[in-house]
Parts: structure tokens; sequence; C-alpha cells
């Protein structure tokens, strides 16, 4: 049986000044410990006081025997605190093991860079810090619109959105440019332009490397001003039909697997979509007004 037990030695220096509080949150990181292994930073929290006090929780990977049961040593740049953490007692790698490290920065948390907390794995070997993709803190949709907040954006490039209508074949449907804020969390929305039954984040680092959010399914009629209350019957080689008196801007026609039939501008008072020969089936007719409301009438087809 493998007994493990964690210490935990941290050296504190403090340095007290007066200096400009920012409330920005901080960005985590990942370190390439050579042989060592890694450190990847799994959270950071600070609060401000006259500077910024703050809490870094790491997880720690080793498959070197002379990484373990042994002082990694950790600092700040450019000035703060600095200590260690003792990594072991074990005589199996690999080993994982969970540290914290608090402390006190004299400088606005919003002035604390990327790389700020520097990890020194034993024999004097400073870990290579390695930017983290971009960490998502939500991502939700509301009818066709997709919302998410980022709290980490490090070497990151472009969002493209991708839509499908099985979850399986993914087109791209447009490209976000990335706020570029580095010190604070991020909020997006974006509208989308076709219509599908799935969504994704496709996140593109600057080496051109992707990584892919959770799949969002798509409901085009969460939030629509009036969720289909008319209901038509009518038959394919036949129809038309006539629109509310209400004013309405643009028109999309699509089926029940939310494929898009046809869309464009509402011209008159009706629609006719005889040429399309429709199947029989349910449909659904999305009508956008001016003030950007949204109203549906669902379509029984006969043919």
């Amino acid at each position: 049986m493998n007994f493990r037990f964690t210490r935990l030695f941290l050296v504190f220096t403090f340095y007290f000044t007066s200096i400009f509080i920012d409330p920005q949150n901080l960005i985590a990181q990942v370190y390439s410990c050579g042989s060592c292994g890694s450190a990847t930073i799994t959270n950071i929290s600070k609060s401000p006081a006259t500077g910024c006090n703050v809490t870094v929780n790491l997880t720690i990977n080793t498959n070197d025997l002379s990484c373990v049961n042994n002082n990694w040593l950790w600092s700040t740049s450019p000035s703060g605190s600095s200590g260690s953490f003792y990594v072991g007692f074990t005589t199996v790698v690999p080993y994982s093991q969970n540290v914290s490290a608090s402390f006190y920065i004299p400088l606005a948390c919003s002035s604390l860079g990327s790389s700020f907390f520097i990890v020194d794995s034993p024999g004097s070997s400073t870990c290579e810090n390695i930017p983290l993709p971009v960490v998502y803190n939500h991502i939700s949709s509301e009818g066709n619109i997709i919302y998410w907040t980022t709290s980490s954006e490090v070497n990151n490039a472009k969002y493209i959105i991708e839509i499908s209508s099985d979850g399986i074949v993914w087109f791209t449907d447009g490209i976000v440019t990335p706020h570029l804020d580095l010190t604070q969390n991020n909020d997006y929305q974006y509208q989308l332009k076709a219509f599908a039954k799935y969504a994704r984040i496709v996140q593109v680092d600057l080496d051109g490397s992707r990584n892919y959010s959770k799949i969002i399914p798509i409901d085009y009629f969460e939030h629509s001003s009036k969720q289909a209350e008319k209901s038509l019957l009518a038959y394919s080689s036949n129809l038309t039909i006539q629109l509310p008196s209400k004013i309405h801007t643009e028109f999309r026609l699509i089926n029940i697997y939310g494929q898009l039939l046809e869309k464009g501008s509402v011209t008159s008072s009706e629609l006719n979509f005889t040429k399309h020969n429709l199947p029989t089936g349910q449909y659904f007719l999305w009508l956008q007004s001016p003030q950007n409301t949204n109203e549906v009438i669902k379509i029984m087809a006969i043919n």
C-alpha cells in the first residue's frame, strides 16, 4: 500500500506600499517543468488591499523520482513573495499533488500579467510558462443568440462559430474577434446568420491549434415575442401566407429539423411558398419586425 502525505511550506516576504486598487481577475497558467513534469494552475483568486492579496492553487504532476520528496520553489515577479511547496512523500511515479500559495504583492491586481507567478522545479530549473487555452466561465443561448464569458484569453487569435443540423457535420457561420483584454472577464454574444439545431464555439490559438466548446442546442422560438401563436393548415400546391397587420422586415421558412428553406425581405402583405412543393409536414415561418422582435407562425403543409 502506498501512503502519501502532503506537507506545505510557505515562506512569505511582505512589502507595503500605497498603490491603485483594480478589481480585475488574474489569468491561470500551465508550466512545463522539463523532466520534472508540469505544474498547472487550477485557480487564481485575489482580493484588493493596498496592493493585491493572491491565492494560487496548483497541481504538480511528475514522472521523475528525483522531483518528489523535495521542495519546489515559487516566486512572484516583478516583486512580492517567495516560498516553496514540498512535493512527496512517495516512492512511486507518476505522482500528482495539489498545492497552494497565498501571498501579497504591492501592485494593482490588474498589473499582474499572465507570467507574474514563477515555479522552479528541483535542481534550480525554472519551469517554462505556457499560456492556457481560453477558459470559459459561461456558455448559453437564447433563441438564435449565443452568449459566452471567458476568464482567460492568452494566446487567443479568434473564435469561429460553427453550426450543424445533426451535431455531426459542421459548417462555419461566422468569426468573432477576441476583446484582447487579458485582465478581466470578457463577455461575448453572437447572433447566428443561418438556421441550425446546434452550434459550438471553436477557439483558435495563435499557432492555429483549435479548442472546441460544448455543443449548444438552438431553440429559435425560445424568446420569440409570440411563440407560434398562429397555426395554419395549407396545401403545398397553393401555399400562400397572409401576414399579420404588424410590419415585418425579414422572413425565414424552416422545417422541423432546423434547416433553412428560404429567407428574404418582406415586401408585401403575403408570402408564397408554392414553388417549394413542400412534403406533408410541419414548418415554421419566422418573422422579424423593425424593433427586432420575432413572431413565429406554425404551418401544417399538406401535399
